[in-house]
């Protein structure tokens, strides 16, 4: 109770959800920041020896067979 006689409203529950959340927030954006002042950038040369050699998975192409395979979802024969 406070001295005027008048009892003081509980804590809210969105206030402290809010404050969590900030605090939460800044110590993840601090953290990014540390680590990324911390990574060293990288040298030209390594990224330059990495241009020749490129994955299908990253340019998106299939040399060969596999190119030529045509695959139809309405021809597939149904489960029993």
């Amino acid at each position: 109770m406070s001295p005027d006689g008048r009892e003081t409203a509980p804590p809210s529950l969105l206030r402290h959800t809010w404050r969590i959340a900030l605090i939460a927030i800044a110590a993840s954006l601090s953290a990014t920041h540390y680590l990324a002042s911390r990574n060293k950038p990288a040298e030209r040369g390594a990224v330059a020896s990495l241009s020749g050699a490129a994955e299908p998975e990253t340019t998106g192409s299939i040399a060969g067979g596999a190119a030529r395979i045509r695959l139809d979802p309405c021809a597939v024969t149904l489960r029993p």
